[in-house]
């Protein structure tokens, strides 16, 4: 019960973007264990992976423009007070999607550098080069 609890106040403090990225940080971890489970060798999982990883900006940056058009969609009527509410309330979910998607970014380089996958940080070097 305590945890259902939980998970509303995360969903009322960061907004209906909070699903997205937990739907996608699962699919996430099932494709590096995937890929760790057969030997570190799959093509199409460490695309998978790569592309999740870089994902997570732009979902960031789409629950900012989400959060920022619900804000502005509860600012018709003549309660001025309420307007701003709402308006604060929808960029404090745009803000907090942002930064969860910048989370979740650094949390996949790192857990790239701590298993030792080589996906994100070998294209970064391939890169320079």
């Amino acid at each position: 019960m305590r945890i259902l609890f939980i998970l509303k106040i995360i969903h009322l403090a960061i907004g209906p973007t909070l699903p997205v990225f937990c739907i996608f940080l699962g699919i996430h971890q099932v494709a590096i264990y995937e890929f760790i489970r057969r030997g570190k060798s799959d093509g199409f999982l460490s695309s998978l992976i790569y592309a999740m990883a870089v994902s997570y900006i732009p979902l960031g940056a789409l629950g900012t423009f989400l959060g920022i058009c619900e804000g502005f969609k509860a600012m018709s009527g003549l309660d001025l007070n309420g307007m701003l509410y709402n308006l604060f309330r929808g960029t404090q979910h745009a803000m907090y999607s942002s930064v969860v998607g910048i989370i979740f970014t650094v949390f996949s380089y790192i857990e790239d550098v701590i298993l030792d996958l080589k996906i994100l940080t070998n294209t970064q070097q391939e890169e320079k080069t």
